[in-house]
């Protein structure tokens, strides 16, 4: 019997040069199923940032070693790729099998106590992502939106998402502009300061539907997510659902 074979491997990445570690928040194939050259296989997350590992090749992956939750260092082998399905292998059990228990990914753990959360009012089940905790925030009324800032709503106010050095660009360009007032900036990162060019920051997305509430209609996307064109189209859809 001939062997087959791998045309390729996807390994766990480096995100962050002075952080090898990272956690795998999300798979989206299984294990010998058909992917694409171009397919996101997984996203893992680091305490800063997080990264869509993509497939190189077009083919079949061979047994995924990882699962949602499992925390991987840069190098590791997550699957083998091959140019036709490969032999199935005996799956290994999922490291995580509690469904009692509460599992956050790092960043969800951080914004949960940013938030002043009792983790042991989350669901379980399932890892929890930033998105989950900042949709409990909304839902058990633990965010609130500044006083100064609701009260300078109008219908001029712009609200800038994303404190870097796009969201720095788009308030001078805005400042030039009379029909538009920057009301606030929001940001994810829940540690990245108190304003951005003299303009408040509002918090992390779980304000957007206080702002909305309070009268905010207009927002610029300023997420510029180079080499990860999805993470601004998530934003963009982000904004858009919040009106």
């Amino acid at each position: 019997m001939n062997s087959i074979r791998p045309i390729g491997h996807i390994e766990a990445p480096l995100v962050n040069p002075n952080e090898p570690e990272s956690q795998v928040v999300a798979l989206f194939f299984e294990s010998y199923s058909e992917v694409k050259k171009g397919d996101v296989i997984l996203i893992v997350e680091t305490s800063k940032a997080s990264f869509e590992v993509e497939s190189d090749h077009s083919g079949y992956l061979g047994a995924m070693k990882v699962s949602v939750g499992d925390r991987v260092t840069a190098g590791v082998l997550i699957c083998e790729l091959y140019d036709e399905p490969p032999p199935k292998a005996e799956v290994q059990p999922e490291q995580f099998s509690s469904e009692k228990s509460v599992r956050l990914t790092n960043k969800a753990a951080a914004l949960a106590s940013e938030l002043d959360i009792n983790v042991a009012l989350l669901p379980t089940g399932r890892f929890l992502t930033e998105r989950d905790i900042t949709a409990f925030a909304v839902e058990h009324n633990s965010v609130e939106l500044d006083p100064g800032i609701a009260s300078s709503v109008n219908e001029h106010s712009l609200v800038i998402f994303g404190a870097g050095g796009l969201g720095k660009s788009i308030i001078e360009l805005v400042q030039g502009c009379q029909h538009l007032k920057v009301l606030c900036v929001i940001d994810d990162n829940p540690n990245i300061g108190t304003d951005v060019l003299n303009v408040p920051i509002a918090g992390t997305r779980s304000v957007l539907s206080l702002l909305r509430d309070s009268g905010v209609n207009l927002a610029a996307n300023a997420v510029g997510a180079i080499g990860m064109p999805t993470t601004r189209v998530a934003v963009s859809d982000l904004l858009r659902k919040h009106g």
